[in-house]
């Protein structure tokens, strides 16, 4: 397990300064990631390892956050919870805001508080969700059916981040706020409605690069605070539950990479290490969860030619409260540049545990209440990965790669829950994206097959998976685009419950800039009317239609 600086709201990675050196990657030039790099945020992890899903919370398995990050960063498992990014464009400001029927409010904006060439402060947003009908769905294989009922579902983040150049190091700051917010019509009588906020601040030092023989340090802290409530209408039969159900959650997290880089960077000897610290108060009646957990990885990095080689071992402490226990897990990773540095092929080992958390988790799933069976942690036993990543041409970027992990408490989307069970699965991504001054085009296939499967009450993941998006302007003034997204059926773990169907959504977009700094814009979405069950249970029915302006300052 490498170190990690989560960046919440957009959740970038934040490479070590030494990475550069050791094993440069295949420069990005996503207009938004170029420009609007400094704005990468810093945070505690709090991460839900990957179930094999392509949430629709923006789960990010995008080329441009690849598998592979460098000599110093691997986590080809791990999803990040990530808001889909506003086109930058190189304002100050920039303010996108929409409604329409079904309701779909959008609220994005970021703002350029402080640019200069050693200090750069900003504030982003992002704020969506959806508010109408859910319909009904087949309930079992026998034919029983979930009723449909009327609800919400909200959404927004907010970030306040910094980054100073200093003196021989880089300094990042950052604190934010995310709220999630649900409510469900529900003839049952059961969940009505919840609320979780969240609050995080965080730091990161980092040594500046440099071409001679020198120490390299990077050491980060990060604190999140979370509050889950959720209204009853009235208790379920036969249990005794209060109507307003309360969780707190505390997840304190201190990281840091230490050791010498040799020759100009072509060798280094680092010891990694990330301690975690993770607190779950739950009412009254339910477990409450205090987890301690700590990871040292010695690994020695060098570059041959043209081969790049990452070689440690992760031994990690976990204490669940009453147990305590060791593991060991590989971290070894090789890449190799070919074509003039144009292309990357990479591969790599894993292993190793990770904790989990309510904020994670609701992330995943925004009416999950935390109040059923939950696990705290998860292992990979093993995992393997391979892949290459690179450009051709000055337009199109690419990234394929595809594994195999066997893992331990995989999170699973139940009906209006979570599940957990072990899993072992194979999987292959290809995204791409083309870049050109009039056209657009940005695309994403996921294949994720479970090789084993446990006997729960549960969904596996949609085999196939994707979406593409074609976007084409004339002369920057008028701007108009095709979308599709879609998955295949999603069977039950435990062939009890009737499948979740596979959908393809198709939209249209189109926006015209009345000047420079003022714009109208719409998307209309699901043209072929399918009902849409991304999370189980929950089945978006019908059209929609969003409009808004964009404002740039």
């Amino acid at each position: 397990m490498r170190i990690k600086a989560i960046l919440p709201a957009l959740l970038a990675c934040c490479a070590p300064a030494v990475a550069q050196n050791i094993n440069q990657s295949v420069q990005v030039t996503n207009e938004y990631e170029t420009k609007f790099a400094d704005f990468q945020k810093l945070g505690v992890d709090s991460q839900v390892p990957d179930s094999l899903y392509e949430f629709d919370y923006s789960f990010d398995y995008s080329v441009f956050d690849s598998p592979y990050r460098g000599s110093y960063e691997f986590t080809p498992y791990e999803i990040r919870i990530t808001p889909d990014p506003m086109v930058y464009d190189g304002s100050g400001f920039l303010l996108r805001a929409g409604a329409g029927y079904a309701l779909r409010p959008v609220l994005d904006f970021y703002w350029t508080a402080v640019r200069r060439d050693d200090f750069t402060f900003g504030l982003t947003n992002r704020g969506n969700g959806y508010v109408g009908t859910y319909a009904s769905r087949p309930l079992t294989a026998d034919g029983a059916v979930l009723g449909g009922f009327n609800g919400y579902d909200l959404a927004d983040s907010f970030s306040l981040d910094g980054h100073w150049i200093l003196r021989g190091a880089d300094l990042r700051f950052a604190a934010g706020y995310d709220g999630m917010f649900t409510g469900a019509d529900d003839a049952s009588g059961l969940f009505v409605d919840g609320s979780l906020n969240s609050g995080h601040v965080a730091v990161e030092l980092a040594s500046a690069e440099k071409s001679r023989t020198y120490f390299s340090y990077r050491l980060g802290a990060g604190y999140r605070f979370s509050h889950d409530a959720g209204n009853w209408r009235e208790a379920p039969a036969g249990q005794a539950l209060p109507l307003r159900l309360n969780s707190a959650e505390h997840n304190f997290n201190v990281y840091g990479s230490l050791g010498p880089v040799l020759n100009g960077g072509k060798f280094a000897f680092l010891l990694d290490f990330d301690f975690e610290t993770e607190f779950l108060d739950r009412p009254a009646g339910y477990s409450d969860f205090t987890l301690n957990h700590g990871v040292l990885t010695p690994h020695v990095a060098f570059r041959l030619g043209v081969f790049d080689f990452d070689a440690g071992v992760d031994i990690d402490y976990l204490h669940d409260g009453q147990i305590g226990s060791f593991n060991f897990a590989p971290a070894v990773d090789v890449s190799v540049d070919m074509f003039s540095g144009s292309t990357k092929a990479y591969a790599g080992l894993t292993g190793g545990r990770s904790l989990m958390s309510l904020y994670g988790l609701k992330s995943m799933n925004h009416f999950y209440t935390g109040l059923t069976a939950v696990s705290m942690n998860t292992r990979e036993k093993f995992g393997a990965f391979l892949g290459i990543e690179g450009r051709i041409g000055g337009h199109l970027q690419y990234d394929l790669h595809g594994g195999y992990s066997c893992r331990e408490d995989v999170p699973f989307e139940a009906l209006r829950d979570i599940s957990f069970a072990d899993a072992d699965f194979v999987y292959a991504s290809l995204d791409a994206k083309w870049i050109s001054e009039r056209l657009d085009i940005e695309a994403g296939f996921d294949w994720r097959h479970l090789l084993s499967r446990a006997a729960i009450p549960a969904f596996a993941p949609a085999e196939l998976g994707g979406d593409i998006s074609i976007r084409y302007n004339w002369l920057r003034r008028i701007y108009a685009g095709i979308r599709v997204e879609g998955a295949s059926a999603r069977d039950a773990l435990d062939y009890s419950l009737a499948a979740v169907p596979g959908y393809v959504d198709l939209g249209l977009n189109f926006e015209y800039r009345v000047s420079s700094r003022f714009g109208f814009w719409i998307d209309a979405g699901n043209l072929l009317g399918m009902n849409v069950e991304k999370h189980p249970g929950y089945v978006v029915p019908g059209q929609y239609i969003t409009a808004g302006i964009v404002l740039k300052l």
